[in-house]
């Protein structure tokens, strides 16, 4: 007992020898019970200090551990996306692909010129992707050699220079491929004819007072190839021809005549095929073969006098197969005119008020088709043109021409 009491009296002594070194007040020089007040002073100041340590230094090493756990998954992440990444070689399956525009420009006549699609053997090209296999791989690096066998599936791309494998291999072969416009000059008007694929003349169309009206016609004439209706009509001759008539109008594309119905509807299809051909040529007649499919002559329709116009024609309105025509007839009842087709009745009723103001005005041309057959054109503004019937001389045909202004300006209607 007697030893403890030294002890804390030289430790009295020790820190109150320190506090007046330090001229602290004399709070901390006096003693207590145990030990002096300086002693107790430093000694919370110290568990002060241990205590915020604590508090700062414990919640810093629990987020440094948590994100650590995040870092982990992270990299295991990374470690596995790259192997994911080379399954995508694929791609090379979709270069046959680029062969199809080709498939659906070509004719179907030069069907068996498509080699093109022999590109298809490229498929070979698929087992690499039996690069696969990498996916079980552990490591990063060993996985590296996927982008080295990878790349030369590009190289694959090559198989694009097959394009041009169209078997085209001159322009006046593609003509004969995709079809063509040609343009022409006649009588003081042009024309655009669209032809097969052999050269064969589908359709002429009605005359352009410029080269450029000619050329906004074709691509009228391809809007309509996609909404308009097709339909195949016989002539009292015995001959058949495909109309094409355009959707809520007036305007109506003849095609050329043939013997049999079955031709007629076979033209029609190729007319739908060969429309959208971009390939349009400015040619002579001779060039165009005109003179060994159609000729066409110019008439100077003659002078009328009032009293030349008569009054005892008429106008019927017929349906055919669900269609309507105006037929404009002699009086004697001889057929002048049929009209190109009409929805209905009333439509019918109202293109007739059109013609006769054509008939007053409109230029007309005698033609001769492949047939030898002879009649007259009327052709009115906005591409409406009227044909006569079919005659065995020129001069028959222009005959009916006169006979047709001549009743078309008080024919009465008839129903």
């Amino acid at each position: 007992m007697g030893t403890l009491q030294n002890i804390l009296g030289k430790l009295n002594d020790f820190f109150s020898g320190i506090a007046e070194k330090m001229d602290l007040p004399q709070f901390f020089r006096g003693n207590t019970l145990l030990v002096n007040n300086f002693f107790w002073v430093l000694f919370g100041v110290v568990l002060l200090i241990i205590l915020v340590l604590v508090i700062v230094l414990v919640p810093g090493k629990k987020k440094k551990k948590k994100k650590g756990g995040v870092s982990a998954q992270s990299d295991a992440q990374t470690e596995i996306a790259p192997v994911e990444t080379e399954t995508p070689a694929a791609p090379v399956e979709t270069a046959p692909v680029e062969d199809a525009p080709i498939e659906e420009y070509l004719p179907e006549d030069d069907a068996e010129e498509a080699p093109a699609e022999t590109v298809a053997p490229a498929e070979e090209a698929a087992p690499v992707e039996t690069v696969a296999p990498v996916e079980g791989s552990a490591s990063i690096e060993e996985s590296a050699p996927v982008e080295e066998k990878v790349a030369p599936v590009e190289t694959v791309a090559p198989v694009e220079a097959v394009e041009p494998a169209a078997t085209v291999e001159s322009a006046e072969e593609e003509q004969k491929t995709l079809g063509k416009y040609e343009i022409v000059f006649e009588g003081g008007q042009y024309y655009f004819l669209l032809k097969a694929n052999n050269a064969q003349l589908l359709l002429r169309s009605s005359g352009f007072s410029s080269e450029r009206g000619a050329l906004g016609g074709i691509e009228t004439f391809k809007r309509i190839v996609e909404t308009g209706e097709f339909k195949v009509d016989g002539d009292k001759n015995g001959n058949f021809r495909f109309t094409l008539r355009a959707p809520r109008s007036s305007v109506v594309y003849y095609g050329e005549s043939y013997r049999s119905r079955q031709s007629a509807e076979s033209a029609a299809q190729s007319a739908k095929r060969f429309a959208p051909t971009k390939i349009i040529k400015r040619v002579s007649l001779a060039e165009a073969g005109i003179e060994a499919q159609e000729k066409s002559y110019a008439f100077e329709m003659p002078a009328l006098q009032e009293a030349d116009y008569k009054d005892d024609g008429w106008f019927e309105i017929e349906e055919r197969n669900g269609d309507y025509f105006f037929i404009l007839k002699a009086n004697n009842g001889q057929v002048l005119l049929v009209s190109p087709p009409f929805k209905t009745p009333k439509s019918a009723q109202g293109g007739i008020d059109t013609f006769r103001k054509i008939a007053e005005t409109g230029a007309v041309t005698i033609s001769e088709d492949k047939n030898g057959k002879f009649r007259f054109i009327l052709r009115g503004a906005g591409n409406r043109s009227y044909t006569g019937e079919g005659y065995e001389t020129r001069q028959r045909a222009e005959k009916s021409a006169v006979s047709m202004r001549s009743f078309a300006k008080k024919a009465a209607i008839r129903y």
